[in-house]
């Protein structure tokens, strides 16, 4: 079956050689060709809901073109927004409207995720994410920019500090992972994608926010974020992203598994989070299910110019729990002295 490319490359029928190598490595990303179209068909849908709010831009890097929603005045501080792992640039919908009043925002499509970024994913245990990230402040010609990031961009943007403080401002750190051991538990989610009845509607109504937050939160989840979560179990593939390559065979990818694992749950040196320099806010909900918030907060006092807050009523999805707290505070601290 062939791919539904017309979207982001071209509306002709693919010939040449390179489309088809394309199309090819844009079906590792994805279970199938039609996983591809539901996800593609999700962001396309969102994405026309912002209007004349953002703009599409790509900028080339070393892992190829990284897609990004760019909204906000031109000369206005800019401010590079990373999801995290199997997120998209249009899950910032809590923060978008709001920020692009007084920032110039990058809402990025990391390469190798969802989204309409090239399909190839940096190596994790390479800590090639950095220079994906230092390709695309040189790209967009960016002096300092702030950045914001969820959990794994959190964590990006931390090597990026530490290893170019020159070229990050002020960083909003939410729920960065590695702050802290992690004790995500994984069950439930190998039980869901283990299920048999795994429409997107069906997961839908599982993988909610409260797969984040507390179990007792009788809150209206947030849909958006719900149906992202859904489609990418059922469709994305996670695993080819983290860098386990699907070609090794049983015990290769076992072994691959388990260092990315290893790497995900073990918490960062204070030694090396000490040298991250830039003023940052780190953020967490105070039902974070990724580590123990108060153990994480005591650990983020290496970060020398770090603030904590710990939001009361919210999860690991803060920004999604609690954006009418949390929008105000970030923006006081990006527009302070």
């Amino acid at each position: 079956m062939r791919l539904p490319f017309g979207q982001i490359f071209c509306r002709n029928r693919l010939s040449t050689t390179a489309e088809m190598v394309m199309e090819e490595e844009y079906l590792r990303l994805y279970k199938s060709a039609e996983s591809y179209a539901r996800m593609q068909a999700f962001y396309d849908n969102n994405l026309a809901k912002y209007g004349d709010l953002v703009t599409s831009q790509y900028v080339d890097t070393r892992f190829g073109k990284t897609h990004m929603l760019v909204a906000g005045p031109p000369d206005a501080p800019p401010l590079i927004m990373l999801q995290g792992m199997a997120g998209s640039a249009i899950l910032w919908h809590h923060q978008l409207e709001d920020f692009a009043q007084t920032f110039r925002l990058f809402a990025l499509d990391t390469v190798g995720q969802p989204g309409r970024s090239a399909p190839n994913p940096p190596s994790i245990m390479a800590n090639e994410y950095v220079l994906w990230l230092l390709d695309v402040v040189e790209g967009l010609k960016l002096q300092r920019p702030h950045m914001m990031g969820i959990s794994s961009g959190s964590w990006s943007i931390i090597q990026l500090g530490i290893e170019h403080p020159q070229k990050v401002g002020k960083a909003i750190l939410l729920s960065p992972l590695r702050l802290a051991r992690a004790k995500l538990d994984g069950s439930r989610w190998v039980g869901n994608a283990l299920k048999k009845d795994t429409e997107d509607d069906k997961l839908e109504d599982r993988l909610t926010t409260r797969e984040f937050s507390p179990s007792s939160d009788g809150r209206q989840y947030d849909m958006r974020l719900a149906r992202a979560m859904a489609l990418s179990t059922r469709h994305f593939n996670l695993t080819y992203a983290m860098g386990i390559d699907p070609q090794s065979s049983r015990w290769q990818k076992l072994r691959q598994g388990l260092r990315v694992v290893h790497f995900f749950t073990s918490p960062a040196k204070k030694s090396e989070l000490a040298q991250f320099s830039a003023p940052c806010l780190v953020i967490m909900g105070e039902h974070e299910s990724l580590y123990n918030p108060q153990k994480a907060a005591r650990r983020a006092a290496a970060i020398p110019n770090a603030q904590v807050i710990i939001v009361p009523g919210a999860g690991h999805a803060a920004v999604f729990d609690k954006p009418e707290v949390i929008n105000p505070v970030i923006i006081d601290f990006l527009n302070s002295d």
